[in-house]
């Protein structure tokens, strides 16, 4: 992504070099360097979902999503791939959140689906859906609220050699029939280096994500 973004500014310090500086070049210029130095907004596509260019929170942006239905933390170094997102009118959006902790030896990637129909209210249809795609199979503890109902799991396992640390996460709202479930997969990048894979401390992470979730 470093190698895309530099090959964007050769591509621009060309043009302007070659038009000479003009008002609108320096409008460029001003617009490049006011995009944080972060993979969400480095990420043309990841940006466009991006409420403020300033943090929410330390570490964390605002999504919005395209069916205008919810917003929600979004980790500042992750990106949502293009070629995995899918959106439906108002009612569907599915993508993927990926980010990779080189330093920490670690990544992971969250696997989010938004719906808004009369099927979300069917509990046990949904989390088995979401079981599935995990390959989990134990029960889920509920947390009731005024707003919204979330039901978690999680789980631990060895997966090729490396361990692998899940969270799962559906979230129904009371007073409509929009829902979105999360589907949280991390694990050590090179399973010969130190990994510090606390599932405590990545749930964490996760629940913040899950909490902040405002449904409109």
């Amino acid at each position: 992504m470093k190698q895309m973004t530099l090959l964007y500014l050769i591509i621009l310090l060309a043009f302007t070099g070659g038009c000479g500086l003009s008002s609108g070049s320096e409008s460029e210029k001003m617009n490049q360097e006011s995009i944080p130095d972060t993979e969400a907004f480095q990420d043309e596509f990841t940006r466009e979902f991006m409420k403020s260019n300033k943090e929410t929170e330390e570490g964390f942006y605002t999504f919005e999503s395209r069916t205008e239905a919810y917003s929600m933390l979004f980790p500042v170094n992750a990106i949502i791939p293009d070629v995995e997102y899918e959106v439906k009118g108002d009612s569907f959006e599915a993508f993927s959140i990926g980010e990779d902790k080189e330093e920490e030896n670690y990544s992971y990637y969250i696997k989010v689906i938004f719906e808004d129909e009369k099927s979300t209210n069917n509990i046990s249809s949904k989390l088995n859906v979401l079981s599935d795609m995990a390959g989990y199979t134990g029960e889920y503890r509920i947390e009731s609220g005024k707003e919204y109902d979330v039901y978690y799991a999680a789980k631990e396992e060895m997966s090729y050699g490396k361990k692998t640390v899940t969270h799962l996460a559906y979230i129904e709202d009371t007073g409509t029939d929009k829902a979105i479930s999360l589907n949280f997969n991390g694990g050590c990048t090179d399973e010969e280096k130190p990994c510090e894979l606390d599932s405590k401390n990545r749930n964490e992470s996760f629940l913040k994500i899950v909490k902040s979730l405002i449904f409109k």
